[in-house]
């Protein structure tokens, strides 16, 4: 006759000694290679809180999401002008007091990954990179020779206008 056999590890049901089906002990199913593991893989978030039942679950890949906390918000971006907003989407632009910079290439398709939106300094709304401010705010001026934002204009300029 045949013989039953015991799951392995932190696997409650399994089909085979390496291949499991459902975890145990708070572990998550990893659908990438049927085992059991307190972490995810790359590109998927862990989903479930019970002790049984837990697993892996891809990133919303339709959305540009790399890597992800959930289904809605990411953690790392993929695309060549994607970029991680501060509310976890990813966007081809970033929001006003934001500047967009550029993911790297991870591997042989040459698609960028981690690309990011970055604060402006200071009292900036609007910028290009970190040093070049195009709007400011907080009731300051745009400096049009450092391209920053101060309460007082350079030597030869005159404060114009009413500041945001």
């Amino acid at each position: 006759g045949g013989m039953c056999e015991k799951c392995l590890g932190h696997c409650n049901k399994c089909n085979t000694a390496t291949e499991c089906t459902e975890c145990k002990d708070g572990a998550y199913f990893n659908p990438l290679d049927d085992t059991c593991y307190y972490a995810c893989p790359e590109g998927h978030w862990m989903y479930g809180d019970a002790d049984i039942g837990r697993e892996c679950r891809p990133c919303n890949s339709n959305a540009s999401h790399f890597n992800c906390l959930n289904l809605t918000y990411a953690t790392q971006c993929v695309g060549d002008n994607k970029y991680l907003t501060p509310t976890g989407t990813c966007s081809g632009t970033c929001p006003d007091g934001y500047y967009p910079q550029r993911g790297i290439s991870i591997n042989s398709s040459n698609q960028l990954v981690g690309g990011t939106c970055e604060a402006c300094l200071g009292h900036c709304n609007k910028c290009t990179s970190a040093l070049i401010c195009t709007e400011c705010k907080d009731s300051a001026y745009h400096n049009p020779l450092e391209m920053t934002c101060f309460y007082d204009c350079p030597e030869g300029y005159y404060m114009s206008g009413i500041p945001e």
